[in-house]
């Protein structure tokens, strides 16, 4: 798949809460105890979403590969023996699907490079209703951001004045700035990416 899963993220900003809250916790006062607890709620609320996000994507993935017959699903056998390592004779049909729906969700990453997911498998997967779902999907990822993006709102919004003006909110406002001027869903799922690898791995609250 094409730069960061979903997948992988989800676990980042759930890692990174926790991570960035304890590393300050001696350092605030208690009239700060409550705002950095609505801040972790805050990051376990994205994680949540990521979470839904990443499930959505398993499940349309799924739901495709399992509707092609016996017979069309087999473009899949000589890569998944590849990648077990196994005998095209010995590669079960669990192989083979758990491979094409691997190969589904990376065409559904908004930021996959067109020559690494599209392949002879292409005809086949329109076939069976690739540009539909993809299209469901896509409207998935727009709802996903708009969410996060309202939750960031409502946070800010309850800071003080003070507050707003402290790292974690100046870079809570860049990024959904960043976000909602983004042209494309790529453009916005990049920035999602390393704006929360920046943020969580890099900046304290």
């Amino acid at each position: 798949m094409a730069g960061v899963s979903i997948k992988y993220f989800a676990a980042l900003l759930l890692v990174g809460g926790v991570v960035c809250i304890n590393g300050v916790a001696n350092e605030i006062s208690e009239t700060d105890v409550e705002m950095i607890a609505y801040h972790n709620q805050l990051l376990k609320s994205i994680y949540n979403e990521a979470v839904k996000l990443s499930i959505y994507v398993l499940r349309w993935s799924e739901e495709l590969c399992t509707k092609m017959d016996n017979e069309d699903i087999l473009i899949y056998k000589n890569i998944a023996s590849e990648k077990s390592k196994k005998t095209v004779e010995q590669v079960t049909r669990e192989t083979i699907l758990r491979n094409c729906i691997n190969r589904v969700e990376d065409r559904f990453d908004p930021t996959a490079n067109r020559d690494d997911v599209y392949g002879p498998d292409e005809p086949l997967l329109l076939k069976y209703g690739l540009a539909d779902i993809q299209k469901v999907v896509e409207q998935k990822y727009e709802d996903f951001f708009e969410e996060i993006l309202w939750q960031i709102k409502l946070y800010l919004k309850s800071l003080t004045p003070e507050q707003q003006r402290n790292t974690t909110a100046r870079n809570l406002k860049g990024w959904s700035s960043k976000i909602r001027a983004a042209s494309t869903l790529a453009r916005k799922e990049l920035t999602f990416r390393s704006f929360m690898r920046y943020y969580f791995l890099q900046e304290s609250v």
